[in-house]
């Protein structure tokens, strides 16, 4: 018992408790069109940052009900993200925000390369 106690004084309630991030949502702020004009995709999310310690991006041509490759399967801590893709093609982009214990659903996004 005293072991616990002595725990909370040195680390502190607050690293003993991870958040539920299950209800959290990440939105996309970019891409913000269907169709993007250069290889360079940049992606751009918006979530609570205090809380998700990951993001869990996968982008595949040309989506997810019908794969065909998979593009990029990768953790970042970052909001903001580019990617090299080919052009004149169809992609899809999942995100999902990770923490120590949680995971939130998957977005979406679709977009097309055109150069």
């Amino acid at each position: 018992m005293s072991i616990l106690v002595s725990s909370l004084i040195v680390f502190g309630c607050d690293d003993l408790i991870v958040p539920d991030i299950s209800d959290e949502e990440i939105n996309f702020l970019s891409p913000v069109k269907d169709t993007v004009n250069t290889s360079e995709l940049f992606i751009w999310l918006e979530y609570n940052q205090k809380d998700i310690d990951k993001v869990s991006i996968q982008i595949v041509r040309p989506s997810f009900s019908q794969l065909e490759d998979l593009m990029y399967d990768t953790l970042v801590s970052s909001e903001k993200s580019y990617y090299a893709l080919p052009a004149n093609d169809n992609y899809e982009i999942r995100v999902r925000g990770l923490n120590s214990a949680y995971q939130t659903e998957y977005y979406y996004k679709k977009v097309y390369i055109n150069e």
